[in-house]
């Protein structure tokens, strides 16, 4: 009975952590793209170089 209720503790704590773990993943790809610079937009000096 009582490895049950763990087991559903478990499970409805990994639940709760999923959203949290996508969010930081998220967050994390936005970081790298912001320092790569490749959130904004191109300005026209860099469309002309491409």
């Amino acid at each position: 009975m009582a490895e049950k209720i763990v087991l559903i503790f478990a499970a409805g704590i990994s639940i709760l952590f999923l959203p949290l773990v996508l969010f930081e993943i998220a967050v994390n790809e936005y970081e790298i793209r912001k320092a790569q610079g490749r959130l904004k937009p191109p300005t026209k000096e860099e469309w002309k170089q491409l």
